[in-house]
């Protein structure tokens, strides 16, 4: 028997390895224009060159990894929804005899 109540499992669809690449992609650029700085003796331009295109080329590719999964997801509620049945209305050809409708509105015959 638990008591303590099962915690509900948070399906982060692998976030935070996206937030790690991100920074740590980021960082390596970052590193590698300051080494590159340090070696020509220039100011921090490769450093923040390389930041910038580190950043641009990550968000960019996470952009084109998330339009093509909501593409996917669109295709796939399409899919179920025309593989869904459609509701069918059945009309019955006689009234009852105790309604007119008429165009004012519904009467009752008497």
């Amino acid at each position: 028997m638990k008591l303590v109540p099962r915690q509900p499992t948070i399906d982060a669809d692998d976030n935070v390895g996206r937030g790690m690449d991100l920074a740590l992609v980021t960082l390596l650029f970052c590193a590698m224009g300051y080494g590159l700085d340090r070696w020509l003796d220039t100011r921090p331009v490769f450093m923040i060159a390389l930041t910038v295109l580190a950043l641009v080329g990550k968000i960019t590719a996470m952009w084109y990894q998330y339009d093509a999964k909501m593409k996917g997801l669109e295709d796939e509620r399409l899919a179920a929804h025309h593989e869904a049945p459609r509701h069918t209305v059945v009309v019955d050809e006689e009234a009852p005899s105790g309604l007119v409708i008429a165009p004012g509105g519904l009467e009752a015959d008497a």
